[in-house]
């Protein structure tokens, strides 16, 4: 198990290498297996392809650590999310980036979607609902980390992470508000044909 973990490292430590000299659609198996000095039966014993390989990463260095976390409130998620992402930004703009089925977004959208839900809990929205407003949340969380993360003048993670969490505690907030309904009608406005001007005789002279 520990040779196992170990194998896997080297793996991650190569594609973390990798990634930091070309984008990850350039990034072959050959290349990662030369970086650590390991074979391709190697590779495809631990990972299904490179992508597998990525989500392993996120997995190992964050997901894994946050679980075992005690203080495992939402503010607290995402603000160890920012700096572990701030840690490894060169990394994860290229992580980001890539696109498909099995990309890193799929996997940073599917640890967001349940801190999402967590903020809208206390709302009083019923279970579709609510699914449907994280979702929106997660949205807008996900471009904002995507534009963060690619910006070389970019916040500091306790200040991006406030600001996330600031976003979803105001949309419960709102969502907890009565919504005022106006008793008053709009006023339509009424479309009077005007008279054909009539022409004087003296204007014809």
């Amino acid at each position: 198990m520990a040779d196992s973990t170990g194998t896997k490292q080297a793996f991650a430590q190569a594609m973390k290498l990798l990634m930091q000299q070309k984008p990850f659609q350039k990034i072959s198996i050959g290349d990662i297996c030369a970086a650590c000095q390991k074979n391709r039966k190697s590779f495809y014993y631990h990972f299904q392809d490179k992508y597998d390989l990525v989500h392993w990463i996120f997995e190992s260095e964050f997901l894994w650590n946050i679980r075992k976390d005690p203080d495992r409130t939402p503010g607290h998620f995402l603000q160890s999310l920012c700096l572990y992402l701030e840690e490894n930004h060169v990394f994860y703009e290229r992580a980001l980036s890539i696109q498909g089925q099995n990309s890193f977004s799929g996997d940073l959208r599917s640890c967001l979607q349940p801190v999402a839900m967590d903020y809208l809990r206390a709302s009083c929205l019923d279970g579709k609902s609510r699914f449907l407003y994280a979702d929106f949340l997660v949205d807008g969380w996900m471009s904002t980390i995507g534009r963060w993360v690619e910006h070389k003048k970019r916040e500091c993670p306790e200040s991006m992470a406030a600001l996330l969490s600031s976003f979803a505690e105001a949309m419960a907030d709102g969502l907890n508000r009565p919504r005022e309904t106006s008793s008053r009608t709009l006023a339509m406005p009424v479309n009077r044909a005007r008279k054909p001007m009539q022409t004087r005789l003296s204007d014809r002279t």
